[in-house]
């Protein structure tokens, strides 16, 4: 949301998304989705996003029986599922407008700064501006994927293998738009639909099968296991704190490591997201920064005025985040040139 092209995101937020799958679906697999959406709107659960679709379909799936439930045909919900995942990566197979963006900053800065082991880094997106950032910023990185022609997922890899320091590591914690499962039951990374096997999202915890299971628990594992390292610092932007299954493990891991540390860097105020501040209540080594308060070792308190003016906190928004990254590695965004230009004091 924070690349924008004329005024608009290049990227719909969720509401944007569900309105395009919505619109976009016909025949069964629009009545299928429809369907579901009725269900949920009348659920008491507020009003339903193209994510609670994906949960309800694939929690339909995991049901024994052939009998339809609430007029939806067992047979219809992979149809319908594939659909839903193959209109999202209709909207998000796009491209960054230039190479000033906040992923750019994010990529540079990964290169830029001096460590002792790749960097990881983790994100629930599904589209593709991470990899297309750190690749036009020369950033090798691995992503649980082994190959050149059809990349193909590769546990051992993932848990065991090291990687030279100036590497980073990406997990993508939901999926992605190029990942697809082949009907030989593989999970591949691919430009292109591979076997008719449907792009692989996961908004949800529920997988129906275990070749479907396999990325999401090991990408989980990849965040449980950095934050049980020594000293782990995790920060966060962007991220609601909505989803409970990865709330579980940045919680569990932080109870039993308190030499780690998280820090959210919240976009608005602090009472948006409720899930987040309960986490930060609960949990010394989780520090929240939210627009208008903070939440420091459990403690919450207001901004402190700076020369009698209110003061707020930005960080939380990936634009100004990333002018932050950029003025880290020496480096200013000139809005009248074609890349970051180096400041006067490198």
């Amino acid at each position: 949301m924070a690349v924008r092209v004329d005024g608009r995101p290049i990227i719909p937020d969720i509401a944007g998304l569900t309105s395009h799958v919505e619109k976009s679906l016909n025949g069964r697999e629009a009545l299928t989705v429809r369907a579901a959406l009725d269900i949920l709107a009348h659920s008491g659960s507020g009003s339903p996003n193209v994510e609670n679709i994906l949960d309800y379909l694939r929690t339909l799936a995991e049901l024994p029986g052939d009998v339809p439930i609430h007029d939806i045909e067992p047979a219809a919900v992979e149809a319908a599922d594939r659909a839903v995942c193959g209109c999202i990566r209709s909207v998000l197979d796009v491209r960054l407008p230039d190479d000033r963006t906040p992923f750019h900053a994010l990529a540079v800065w990964t290169r830029a700064v001096r460590r002792h082991a790749p960097i990881e880094l983790f994100t629930t997106n599904y589209d593709l501006l991470i990899e297309e950032a750190l690749e036009a910023s020369g950033v090798p990185y691995f992503d649980g994927f082994v190959g050149s022609y059809r990349p193909t997922f590769d546990i051992e890899a993932v848990e065991e293998d090291p990687l030279p320091k100036r590497w980073a590591r990406l997990w993508k914690l939901h999926g992605s738009i190029n990942w697809q499962l082949t009907r030989s039951n593989q999970v591949v990374r691919a430009a292109s639909p591979v076997d008719d096997g449907g792009t692989m999202i996961y908004p949800s915890h529920l997988k129906y099968m275990q070749s479907r299971r396999l990325p999401y628990l090991a990408m989980l594992d990849r965040l449980r296991s950095f934050l049980r390292q020594p000293g782990a610092i995790l920060i966060s932007i962007g991220f609601g704190y909505r989803d409970e299954h990865i709330n579980e493990v940045i919680q569990q891991a932080l109870r039993s490591n308190p030499t780690a540390a998280v820090l959210a860097l919240m976009y608005s105020k602090a009472s948006e997201y409720p899930e987040a501040i309960q986490l930060a209540g609960q949990t010394q080594n989780l520090s929240l920064v939210a627009r208008d308060e903070a939440i420091i070792g459990t403690h919450r308190a207001t901004w402190s005025p700076i020369d009698g003016n209110k003061a707020t906190s930005d960080l939380g928004d990936f634009g100004p985040f990333g002018d932050l990254l950029w003025e880290l590695v020496g480096l200013s965004v000139n809005e009248n040139s074609e890349s970051p230009t180096t400041t006067a004091g490198e």
